[in-house]
């Protein structure tokens, strides 16, 4: 039986959680260097120093944000010299309405195992990286979800950026007001995460900390969920901020496209407040809500030219340009001509065509853009033209004029076929100086006939086989979709390519027809479902057209089969319970606390998606009454305690699919104290 050990704590003790609630943002425009202004004043969320499991650059500690009329100024400090270090990824989640259900949940706009809880989901995020070259705009991306179709979009960079160095760094951005819809008060929290698809966060700086931790000894993959309880309100008050150049770059060959550190008002759109030694301006526009795009003489390519700005140039408010930062400097435009190849000629079968994309934009000289373009799809030839040498060979080309950084940005390129499907890329490449090159893809080869091939997948493991036993892939005619009325099913019944019936090794021969791919990815599907490895994760086959055809099958070794959806997982078994409270949170609340469930009774490893919480008022009745569901490893239940006449007492399932654990080890409070129950 279990025993429920109870204490008193005075009531006096919890007023030190019932402070009145305190707002550390300011207004005003801070300098954006990765130094954290006074107009920030005190940080809104702190996280203590070591805990970046592992690694000094991904562990960070306090988040300032601040906002004048225009823009949100975010700045965050990191436990390293993330300018010597020089990897890891940074990202911000914002939720601007705190409703429950609102914003992602179920994905991340980078593939990372990293998702908000409610109420507080995100409807933006903001990511960045600190290696390839100068830190700049074009090392970050703006996210938005749409709730309606389920899906993040990428909508070009942030407005701004800076970065400090030293053994404590710090990155800086700012967004303007109305791209994340002018909230009055938004939550948010910052985190850091490595490079690969489905990392998860290794730290965050959050209200209150330690909102999550990685542990250094487990899995990358291992999924983290963020409170995004960092609660911000928009300051007003006035702009006595001086404006400053921020930079200046070359976009073409008689244009310069500078940026300001806020909007300006319209002295900044008269040509006769620049100057630029060995040019001359004669005109100038506006370029978004901060930006100015001057119309020069003629540039030479690689001479650095400087422009100062007239002491008479002025923001939206009356503040003159900064006279200590009113100069900026820029190489001279120049463009290489890049012939992007295909080469499909080595093979006997060909491709009927591809298509192309990268990280350049879609402007007639192509300047470095890292949403590649929102995308857009650069057609090849082989016909002779748009940089193709000789039509009917098979290697298709076709070429760009793109805009020499002098190797400030590590590029990316990747092809398609002609209906727009992914076939390979994320190659890198760089535009140091004006000279031609080219780069080339080499197909992967083609069947030049008929391959069947024997997929075997060990099922013992399973709990149960669930039918249909599906394969999917990327080769036809397999495809990623998990029908349970499509051809591909496994049998363990002797045929089909099954050597021994009911040996719980099921087999399905694929037949891979002429022209297709010999590069197969595929996983299988215990009832038409996707639960064999975990998302985005496939195996691999290279089917063999020398050795093998139509009466002499490719056999494969027998895969064993992975993840485990849809069954009951074991229950969690260490529900702890602390008292939480703060100068924000405002009354004493129930902090709970538990450990992933990653098996299930048969100690097979079981893909968990969430966790229940109960709560009631009898402690013969635990696990009876549902508070609420959740994909993170705590909960908080705000303002219940204090009252020495109603207790809860607390206990947690784990869920897959729709099977659910068996109640955990129960928890309780009485009258003002938390204890664990053994």
């Amino acid at each position: 039986m279990n025993k429920f050990f109870l204490s008193l704590i005075t009531l006096a003790a919890c007023a030190l959680f019932w402070s009145g609630l305190v707002w550390a943002e300011g207004f005003g425009s801070p300098v954006m260097d990765g130094v954290v202004d006074g107009i920030y004043g005190a940080a809104e969320a702190s996280d203590p120093g070591g805990d970046g499991a592992g690694n000094a650059n991904m562990d960070l500690l306090d988040l300032y944000v601040c906002n004048d009329a225009s823009y949100w100024y975010f700045c965050f400090t990191i436990n390293d010299d993330i300018g010597t270090t020089n990897w890891g990824k940074y990202a911000i989640y914002v939720d601007i309405d705190g409703q429950t259900d609102s914003g992602a949940d179920t994905s991340d706009a980078w593939v990372r195992n990293v998702r908000g809880i409610n109420p507080h989901l995100p409807e933006y995020g903001i990511y960045s990286w600190v290696d390839g070259g100068a830190y700049d705009v074009y090392h970050t991306q703006f996210w938005s979800y749409d709730d309606g179709v389920g899906s993040w979009t990428q909508y070009g960079n942030v407005d701004g950026v800076g970065l400090s160095s030293g053994t404590t760094s710090g990155i800086e951005w700012k967004i303007e007001k109305s791209r994340i819809l002018s909230p009055d008060s938004l939550w948010c929290e910052v985190w850091s995460t490595g490079g690969n698809n489905n990392d998860n966060a290794r730290d965050t700086s959050n209200d209150p900390a330690d909102d999550w931790n990685a542990d250094p000894d487990s899995s990358w993959q291992q999924m983290a969920s963020l409170a995004l309880s960092t609660l911000i309100h928009q300051s007003s008050g006035a702009d006595t901020t001086k404006p400053w150049l921020d930079g200046a770059v070359a976009t073409g060959p008689t244009s310069v496209d500078l940026g300001f550190s806020e909007a300006m008002d319209t002295s900044a759109f008269n040509p006769g407040n620049y100057t630029i030694p060995g040019l001359s301006v004669t005109a100038a526009e506006s370029l978004g809500v901060d930006g100015v795009r001057l119309t020069t003489s003629a540039q030479t390519f690689g001479v650095v030219y400087t422009v100062s700005v007239s002491s008479a140039v002025e923001d939206m408010t009356g503040n003159y340009i900064h006279p200590d930062h009113d100069e900026a400097t820029f190489t001279g435009f120049g463009i290489a001509v890049v012939t992007f190849i295909v080469d499909d000629s080595a093979d006997s079968v060909w491709i009927p065509g591809f298509k192309f994309k990268g990280s350049f934009n879609t402007n007639a000289y192509h300047a470095y853009d890292p949403s590649w373009g929102s995308g857009f799809l650069y057609d090849m030839y082989d016909d002779g033209s748009n940089g193709d040498d000789t039509p009917g060979d098979h290697i298709w080309k076709r070429s760009l004029d793109l805009v020499v950084d002098g190797g400030a940005n590590t590029w990316e390129w990747g092809v398609t076929g002609l209906d727009s499907v992914w076939i390979d890329g994320n190659w890198q490449f760089q535009v140091t100086d004006q000279t031609a090159f080219d780069l080339t893809y080499t197909t992967q080869e083609q069947a030049n006939h008929d391959v069947p091939v024997v997929f075997s997948v060990d099922m013992s493991t399973a709990d149960s086989v669930m039918l249909p036993l599906l394969i999917v892939g990327s080769v036809e005619p397999l495809s990623w979709t998990f029908d349970p009325i499509n051809d591909d099913t496994l049998n363990d019944e002797g045929y089909n390519g099954d050597a021994t019936a009911a040996d719980n090794i099921w087999s399905a021969t694929i037949t891979f027809p002429m022209g297709s791919s010999e590069w197969v990815e595929y996983k299988y599907g215990n009832g038409a479902m996707d639960n064999d490895l975990p998302p985005f994760v496939n195996r691999i086959h290279i089917t063999d057209d020398d050795n093998y055809g139509a009466g002499n099958p490719q056999i494969r070794p027998t895969d064993l089969f992975g993840y485990f959806l849809d069954v009951i997982p074991k229950p969690v078994d260490d529900l702890a319970v602390s008292l939480s409270g703060g100068a924000k949170s405002g009354s004493g609340d129930v902090h709970l606390e538990w450990s992933h469930v990653t098996l299930n009774p048969n100690d097979h490893p079981v893909w968990v998606d969430r966790y229940k919480i109960y709560r009631d008022t009898d402690p013969g009745s635990v696990g009876t009454t549902l508070l609420d569901s959740t994909t993170a490893l705590f909960y908080l239940d705000t303002g219940v305690v204090g009252s020495t006449t109603t207790h809860y007492y607390y206990s947690v399932t784990a869920v897959s699919v729709t099977k659910e654990s068996d109640d955990s080890n129960p928890v309780g409070e009485f009258d003002t104290s938390l204890v664990n129950v053994k």
